[in-house]
């Protein structure tokens, strides 16, 4: 069935485009109809097809749905996850073993026709490509060839998509292995490490206990023993050694046929995982040039003294004497690093205790990236949509990094930056733009018994970060400061116009804490919001609102927006090509909806945003996004662009406001729509 009226299709469409539930009222404002219209469109719909789920938090795709009363369009959307289902199961199946597969058996185990299974062969063909295999074909039969090691990496895949998301990681690897004693298999991994007086962390124990599981796993099955392109370990390191322990257990307790390449392989994933007492360069290949790229010390430390004006402290040499693994020189190098990327984004390094352990994180990661063998990439999709400006400051860091050690910094990897640097970058944004946000706190109490000097004493051990305090006097000092007031906190009930007022015990209990807690964030959050929609006005311009331009790669709209910021004259030439570079070391996409591609440098000779928006899609990588905002930076407004990113990004979070924003006609209709966002 092909509805007439294309209202139940928007409907449609507006639900299947988000994965949690969207309200009657987000769509009733997108669609610029009536609550009570969506509700019996909706009721009309499912009269054809239960495709609708409905609660009392709004609705929700049905993804079991009938879908053959409904329109094509949208039906293609709900099949789209029982194709992925199909196509999982299917490169599951050919992956998992080494022998050939007949064709028409291999479409009757999973349920469907031999010409569906040669489409999907086709789709499976270029995935496996994407991991350096091919899908070998001799009439009937088809087989997987290609190294076991990436046959290694595409299992490892496979499992991280088929467990759902907060499954406890040892849980996941039981559920999906079920003969195999991965708890045993952990021990045995702990105990291997232990005996060479090495640690390990947790993070990486659980990708090691993955690899090695996987292993396990196909030695137990009696496959993947042909010759894989691995890099062979030297058996005097440390790896090896805990490596052939490992193997050795697996092959004694588990009854596991481990081979000599098994041992490689485990070797291979420990580099960079495990905490060693002592590193030379003989033992590792990063390490092991003679013209050594770590002991290029002093160019760079002057480097860092003419871009940055501050000297390399004492307390870095005073760490190189206490962590005598790493090579000399290296946490100088670091943090040179690290104060030229904070001085570029206006930023103060504050903390000094973060360095040893961030150089150490470092020196493994750059072990893990020469051998293609990143972390887990477990945190960085919840670090770049939670905290976006940590996220790009870190990928100028890892950027840095990689241009100083020769090496491409994974996107997993610059996830574990983030999280080492989080809490830094965090102090730092908050010393540069929110100490200017302080709250003006008035405390008007009484004088009886200290009453009001121990509450304001309460007051700034509290909250001395968020507010500036003055303690109203009966001489009348306070008076002056009551117009910049933005909250009176008393002991007296009182009323002072146009100013809230928080009335609290004179003993400053547990629901007073919590009170003045949340008035204070209350006021600082509003206070952000209205200097983020006063800064969104101000870099949003209408010959710059571009829709539906017929250009669906990201290459194209990359180019366009670029070209169309440099002939308003805000950027300078070179522009676009610094955006590509940007974002080819990672992607500006967030929530798989839409983009805020930018420049490496903020060389732009005004602050200005380029938005494009295509109502059928663009192709962002893996994503079909509908919005894309580019930022052309001056680099005066350094720290506005941390407010405009991460209020940008916790704005279109949403995937309902995102298509209320597409729906917009004309600039004005968009910049009103995102300003109001902005304030919900």
């Amino acid at each position: 069935m092909v509805w007439p009226d294309d209202r139940k299709i928007k409907i449609l469409d507006m639900i299947a485009a988000s994965d949690t539930y969207v309200t009657g009222k987000a769509i009733s404002l997108a669609l610029n109809i009536s609550v009570r219209t969506v509700q019996a469109e909706v009721a009309a719909i499912n009269k054809e097809t239960n495709a609708v789920l409905s609660s009392n938090r709004g609705y929700l795709l049905n993804r079991d749905a009938d879908t053959s009363a409904l329109h094509t369009e949208t039906r293609q959307k709900l099949l789209g996850s029982k194709e992925a289902i199909l196509e999982h199961a299917l490169l599951k199946h050919v992956i998992m073993t080494d022998a050939s597969l007949q064709v028409d058996e291999l479409a009757e185990d999973h349920f469907i026709s031999t010409s569906l299974l040669e489409k999907k062969l086709n789709i499976l063909s270029v995935k496996l490509q994407s991991f350096g295999l091919k899908l070998e074909r001799e009439k009937r039969y088809i087989k997987v060839i290609g190294d076991e090691l990436s046959k290694r990496k595409i299992i490892r895949q496979l499992i991280y998509d088929e467990i759902p998301e907060g499954s406890g990681h040892k849980a996941m690897l039981m559920a999906y292995f079920k003969n195999i004693a991965v708890d045993r298999i952990e021990e045995i991994i702990l105990k291997s490490i232990q005996t060479e007086d090495c640690g390990i962390d947790q993070t990486y124990l659980n990708t090691l206990l993955t690899n090695v599981v996987i292993a396990v796993y196909r030695a137990k099955m009696d496959i993947g023993k042909e010759t894989g392109s691995y890099v062979k370990r030297k058996e005097g390191t440390k790896e090896y050694r805990i490596a052939k322990k490992i193997c050795l257990s697996c092959r004694d307790e588990l009854q596991a046929g481990m081979t000599e390449k098994d041992t490689e392989y485990i070797a291979l994933q420990m580099e960079g995982c495990i905490r060693m007492e002592k590193m030379t360069a003989k033992e590792h290949p990063a390490l092991g040039q003679e013209d050594d790229m770590f002991l290029q010390k002093e160019n760079d430390i002057d480097t860092c003294k003419e871009d940055t004006n501050q000297e390399v402290p004492d307390f870095v040499n005073e760490y190189i004497d206490r962590t005598d693994i790493l090579p000399k020189g290296f946490m100088d190098e670091l943090y040179t690093i690290l104060l030229s990327v904070f001085n570029y984004y206006m930023l103060d390094i504050h903390d000094k205790d973060f360095l040893p352990s961030f150089a150490l994180h470092v020196m493994g990661m750059l072990q893990r990236t020469g051998n293609a063998q990143p972390a887990e990439d477990d945190l960085y999709q919840s670090v770049k949509r939670t905290s976006p400006f940590i996220h790009d400051v870190s990928v100028s860091i890892a950027r840095k990094i990689g241009e100083r050690y020769h090496v491409m910094v994974p996107d997993a990897e610059i996830g574990y930056i983030c999280i080492h640097l989080g809490y830094l970058i965090e102090k730092a944004v908050w010393s540069t733009i929110f100490k200017a946000h302080r709250i003006h706190v008035l405390l008007y109490g009484s004088e009886y018994q200290q009453v009001q000097n121990n509450l304001a004493q309460k007051l700034l051990d509290n909250f001395s970060d968020l507010i500036e305090l003055l303690v109203y006097k009966e001489n009348g000092e306070g008076s002056l400061f009551l117009s910049s007031t933005d909250l009176v906190i008393t002991t007296k009930p009182m009323h002072f116009i146009g100013k809230p007022v928080l009335l609290i015990s004179p003993f400053y209990s547990m629901m007073d804490h919590l009170a003045i807690d949340k008035a204070v964030h209350n006021l600082l959050q509003k206070r952000e919001k209205e200097q983020h929609g006063r800064l969104l006005a101000s870099f949003f311009h209408e010959k710059l609102f571009f829709r539906n331009k017929k250009l669906n790669e990201k290459e194209e709209v990359i180019g366009f927006l670029g070209e169309q910021l440099e002939a308003f004259g805000v950027a300078a030439e070179g522009f676009t090509e610094s955006v590509m570079k940007r974002e080819a070391l990672s992607s500006t996409c967030f929530f798989d909806t839409f983009a805020i591609p930018h420049a490496l440098d903020m060389n732009a000779r005004q602050t200005m945003v380029g938005v494009y928006i295509s109502e059928k899609g663009i192709k962002w990588n893996d994503s079909l996004i509908h919005v894309v905002l580019m930022i052309a930076v001056d680099q005066k407004d350094r720290k506005q662009f941390m407010e405009v990113y991460n209020g940008l990004v916790r704005i279109f979070e949403k995937p309902e406001l995102v298509r209320m924003l597409v729906l917009s006609d004309t600039h004005e209709e968009f910049l009103n729509r995102l300003i109001e966002m902005n304030m919900i």
